[in-house]
């Protein structure tokens, strides 16, 4: 199966998360599918152009080097 980018419908290569209490988002390469509600799936375009709120703090953990598979359905 192939994921999809919440935003579009390229194909998602990372996820969004978020730590509400703690003013804090990252991207990490899809290695397991978040659960719902704690994680958005996002294409590298969207990934890319991703910003923070003012006074967030936005880390990207994503390997430097593109993925030659994807995550298995």
């Amino acid at each position: 199966m192939n994921y999809r980018c919440t935003r579009c419908t390229s194909p998602a290569d990372s996820v969004m998360s978020f730590d509400y209490p703690g003013r804090s988002m990252w991207i990490t390469d899809i290695d397991v599918l978040p659960e719902p509600g704690t994680g958005y799936l996002l294409c590298a375009a969207h990934a890319s152009r991703l910003g923070a709120p003012v006074g967030w703090t936005l880390v990207d953990k994503r390997s430097p080097m593109a993925r030659l598979f994807s995550v298995p359905a």
